[in-house]
């Protein structure tokens, strides 16, 4: 599987030109792999076990983020309310573009009565 993914990487550099040469003989391989493959940005919703508690979250990595909220070395509105399930809301090419998502949907369920949301740094009650 890691050779499939390496020769498929070589091809891509390869693809690239000299940009990407310069990329592989300047980093190595495994940093050329993280150069080259941007990450993705994944905002999501976690329903707490707690009535009407939400928390907005933001990760590149978001199985080992879900991971950590599961197991209760999350964030620590979800260790306090718990974990029932998590929905992905988008993914973004740009971390910049997830933040002002998440803020924005931050602000927009704070602004129901009935729920506390936690997510983008703030609280709202």
């Amino acid at each position: 599987m890691v050779s499939l993914f390496n020769d498929a990487l070589r091809s891509r550099v390869e693809s690239a030109g000299a940009k990407g040469a310069l990329a592989v003989g300047r980093l190595g391989w495994k940093s050329a792999r993280r150069a080259i493959i941007k990450p993705m940005f994944y905002v999501y919703l976690i329903q707490c076990k707690t009535p009407f508690h939400i928390y907005i979250g933001l990760t590149a990595r978001l199985h080992r983020r879900i991971h950590q909220h599961e197991i209760g070395n999350g964030a620590f509105f979800t260790r306090k309310h718990g974990f029932s399930y998590y929905i992905v809301l988008d993914t973004f090419d740009l971390e910049a573009d997830a933040k002002k998502f998440e803020w924005e949907i931050v602000q927009e369920l704070g602004n129901d009565p009935q729920l506390t949301v936690r997510g983008a740094g703030r609280t709202q009650v």
